[in-house]
């Protein structure tokens, strides 16, 4: 596709930024303008009493843009005022501690014998009949196989769209979510052995098909081929509570052309078993 549209800008918002309450100025600037004002005012009176005026400007034209400089200058995004401020509370001299050691809090393991390796207690019970992982006192997680969409091939409009579609998924959730992206060898035996065993009538045929098991037994010995899979997953304190939300989730990654599938038991034993002990089992096919 051949698009003519130009690099894209996007902005991101200061939501920290103090609102604006006279030309563009915020409370801030307007009182450090008021008093920048009254005192060039009055050193000007002051100076213009025994002193031409040429002489006055030249007196007051440091002043004035002194506080023009803390009224409108920035820099990293804080203003000179700000930025004066914390210059003034800085320590002119090295900190020294308090006499005395803050003994360190119950929970806090301050034993330096060696730990021994222990083994880890995960906070899943097992899984349901229905792909539920049971957390026990916490609940339920149920964990949803998303697909993923080719963002780079699109148009910056559909781009557009793509992202503020998932803008309006994470503003729509009414929980914690977790997302996971996991790398797992794939596993290209059980293709290349269905390509093998599938009978054709034409001999031309049959030999298409066994040079192409022949290419995927090769580029599974050759490389480590990778497969990438991203996940979704949910908690609630009950069932009917963890069913909604995955509908909820699901419903709002369509907007963005995602495909939200529950995983069976198997397949959360499997993500489990990945997670604990990452790249030990080749996942093949689909969840």
């Amino acid at each position: 596709m051949v698009t003519t549209e130009g690099p894209r800008i996007a902005r991101v918002p200061q939501i920290d930024l103090a609102d604006k309450v006279l030309f563009g100025l915020t409370t801030r600037q307007v009182a450090w303008a008021a008093t920048g004002a009254a005192c060039t005012l009055g050193l000007w009176k002051a100076v213009t009493v025994f002193a031409p005026p040429a002489v006055a400007v030249a007196v007051c034209a440091p002043l004035g843009l002194l506080f023009a400089a803390i009224v409108f200058a920035q820099r990293d995004g804080a203003r000179l005022d700000t930025l004066l401020w914390a210059a003034l509370r800085t320590p002119r001299r090295p900190l020294v501690p308090a006499p005395g050691v803050t003994a360190a809090p119950a929970w806090m393991n301050t034993d330096t014998a060696p730990v021994l390796p222990r083994v880890l207690r995960s906070p899943a019970k097992g899984v349901t009949a229905d792909g539920l992982i049971d957390l026990g006192e916490d609940g339920y997680t149920i964990v949803l196989a998303v697909s993923t969409v080719n963002f780079v091939l699109r148009s910056p409009a559909e781009q557009d769209a793509l992202v503020a579609g998932f803008a309006r998924a994470l503003h729509a959730l009414s929980g914690p979510v977790q997302i996971i992206s996991t790398q797992v060898p794939a596993d290209l035996g059980d293709h290349a052995r269905a390509v093998q065993a599938h009978t054709l009538p034409h001999q031309g045929l049959r030999e298409a098909a066994e040079a192409h098991a022949a290419w995927l037994h090769d580029a599974s010995t050759r490389a480590r081929l990778l497969h990438h899979r991203t996940y979704v997953a949910a908690r609630a304190t009950t069932r009917t509570g963890v069913d909604r939300r995955a509908r909820d989730i699901a419903d709002a990654l369509a907007g963005c052309g995602l495909d939200c599938t529950p995983l069976t038991p198997a397949a959360v034993l499997e993500l489990l078993d990945h997670i604990t002990e990452p790249g030990t089992r080749p996942v093949g096919g689909t969840p």
